[in-house]
């Protein structure tokens, strides 16, 4: 995939997308930054879109990607939801 297809896919029920030029980057971590220079704006826009969800659970463990983002939202055995995150946020 192209990055202009990657970049209309991603964005496209968003933002109306002006075609000019893009730049695509592979980061150290595998996540893949496409960028888009605007002549006519003087800001910055960033939507950080990571490949993750149901899709991505191994078939041996479907449902893992739900009852994970259950404990962030609720919480699970002694741990409240806040004490999860802050064990997430330290690894």
């Amino acid at each position: 995939m192209t990055g202009r297809n990657l970049l209309a896919n991603l964005l496209s029920e968003h933002v109306i997308i002006v075609r000019q030029q893009l730049h695509q980057a592979e980061l150290n971590g595998g996540l893949t930054l496409v960028a888009e220079k605007m002549d006519r704006l003087h800001s910055v826009a960033v939507r950080i879109l990571v490949p993750a969800g149901s899709i991505y659970d191994p078939a041996s463990k479907r449902g893992l990607s739900n009852v994970m983002t259950e404990m962030m939202d609720r919480g699970a055995g002694t741990r409240n939801s806040r004490q999860i995150s802050d064990v997430l946020e330290s690894l």
